[in-house]
C-alpha cells in the first residue's frame, strides 16, 4: 500500500491507497513544517515591504473599515485580525470606530462558533461585525472610513470591490501543509490596489483530471470544520461525469454548517429522494453557478454531474448533525447510490471497489482551495 496524505481536519489525514489503485496528486501536500511567525511580525514584514509603516497605519484616522472574506473566500484570517485591530486601536482609533464586513457578505451574516473560528475571538468579539449588504444603510460607513483595508487570501476568484476602493488590500499567502498555516502578508495600496484585484482564475487541472475517481479535500482546518463549507471545494473539482465518483474529505467536527444551510440540505436531500424513487432524474439548479457561493446550489449540481458524491468524514458522520442527513439516505436507497456518508477508510475503499473495481485511477487535489 502506498500513502495519500490530505489536508483534512486540524491534523491533517493519511490513507492507505490499496493495490492496484494509482494515485495521480499533482499538487500535494508539503509535510515540511512551516515557520510560525507572530502577526505582527507578518503585518509589519508586509508593510515594510510596501515601503510604508505599520506602526503609522492608524495614526491620524478616524474611522477604520475592514472588508475580510465570506463564506467563499477562505483564508486563515484569525491569527491577523485580532492584531491588526489592537494595533489600530493603539495607534488612536476609537473600538466603537473600528467595524469588519465580511466581503461580498451575500451568504448571510456569521455569527456565534463559525464568526470566531473563522476570524478570531479577539476581532469578533470586541468590534463590530455585519454582513456586507450593497444596498444597505449601514455600508455608508464604509465610505464614510478614512482608512479602507481588505484582507483576502491570495490567488482566489472573487469580485470587484466596493466604490470607494480600499486604501490598502492585504493577501495573505498560506501554506500548503496538511493545515492553513499563514507564511506571508502582501500589501498593497494606491494605484497597486487594482493590480492586487484584478480577476484571478484558477489553473487547469493537470494529470489524470478525467480519472473516474476524484478526491478533493475541504483545504483543512479550519475552513473544514463544517460540511457548508468543505463544500467551496466542489467550485476546484474538475468537470463530473455519469460514469465517475467525486469524493469529498473534510474535517466536519463542527458539522453541517448554519442553520440557513441545514435546512437547504435537508429539502435538497428530500427533492432528489423524491425523484429518484419515482425513476426520475436529477434537474439541474435554476440559474448559474457564481457569486455569492451558495453550498446547497453546488452540492446539488455535482449530484447532477457525477455518477456519485461521497462525503468522507468520521467526525462528521459522528456528530448529531449528520443523524437526520444519514436516515433520509437509509430511507432512500436510489439516493444513497449518489450521495453516501462514510464514516471510516475502510468503508472509502470498499465503496469505491464496489463501483469501479479493483484496480482504476484516482486522481487527487489532497489542499482543496489551497492548491490554486
Amino acid at each position: 500500500m502506498s500513502e495519500l496524505e490530505l489536508a483534512c481536519g486540524p491534523q491533517g489525514l493519511k490513507l492507505s491507497v490499496p493495490e492496484g489503485v494509482r494515485v495521480h496528486a499533482p499538487r500535494p501536500v508539503q509535510s515540511a513544517p512551516v515557520e510560525k511567525q507572530l502577526p505582527a511580525a507578518l503585518l509589519e514584514a508586509g508593510f515594510r515591504a510596501a515601503g510604508q509603516e505599520f506602526s503609522k497605519l492608524g495614526e491620524g484616522k478616524r474611522r477604520a473599515v475592514l472588508l475580510v472574506g465570506d463564506l467563499g473566500l477562505p483564508a486563515p484570517y484569525h491569527p491577523i485580525l485580532g492584531e491588526l485591530c489592537r494595533a489600530l486601536v493603539a495607534q488612536g482609533v476609537r473600538p466603537t470606530r473600528v467595524t469588519l464586513f465580511t466581503w461580498p457578505g451575500l451568504g448571510g451574516p456569521v455569527r456565534g462558533r463559525a464568526a470566531i473560528r473563522r476570524y478570531g475571538e479577539g476581532s469578533v468579539g470586541e468590534f463590530d461585525l455585519h454582513a456586507w449588504e450593497p444596498e444597505g444603510e449601514v455600508n455608508a460607513l464604509y465610505a464614510s472610513a478614512d482608512l479602507r483595508i481588505a484582507i483576502l487570501g491570495a490567488g482566489q476568484p472573487r469580485p470587484a470591490f466596493p466604490e470607494p476602493a480600499p486604501t490598502h488590500v492585504l493577501n495573505f499567502k498560506v501554506g500548503q501543509g496538511s493545515w492553513a498555516a499563514l507564511e506571508r502578508v502582501d500589501v498593497f495600496s494606491g494605484g497597486e490596489v487594482n493590480a492586487a484585484v484584478s480577476d484571478a482564475k484558477i489553473s487547469e487541472t493537470p494529470g489524470r483530471a478525467d480519472a473516474p475517481v476524484v478526491l478533493v479535500t475541504g483545504g483543512g482546518a479550519p475552513a473544514d470544520a463544517t460540511l457548508e463549507e468543505a463544500l467551496l471545494a466542489l467550485r476546484y473539482a474538475p468537470q463530473g461525469s455519469a460514469a465517475r465518483t467525486l469524493v469529498l474529505a473534510f474535517g466536519g467536527e463542527e458539522g453541517a454548517g448554519s442553520a440557513r444551510f441545514t435546512l437547504d440540505l435537508a429539502a435538497l436531500v428530500k427533492q432528489a429522494a423524491e425523484v429518484l424513487s419515482a425513476g426520475g432524474a436529477l434537474p439541474p439548479p435554476e440559474g448559474p453557478l457564481g457569486e455569492p457561493f451558495d453550498a446547497a446550489v453546488w452540492l446539488a449540481t455535482a449530484l447532477c454531474e457525477w455518477k456519485q458524491v461521497l462525503l468522507y468524514s468520521p467526525e462528521f458522520a459522528a456528530h448529531e448533525d449528520s443523524d437526520e442527513l444519514q436516515e433520509q439516505l437509509e430511507a432512500a436507497p436510489k439516493l444513497a447510490a449518489k450521495l453516501d456518508v462514510l464514516p471510516d477508510e475502510a468503508s472509502l475503499w470498499a465503496r469505491l471497489q464496489q463501483d469501479h473495481g479493483a484496480a482504476y485511477d484516482l486522481f487527487a487535489e489532497p489542499l482543496g482551495w489551497r492548491a490554486f
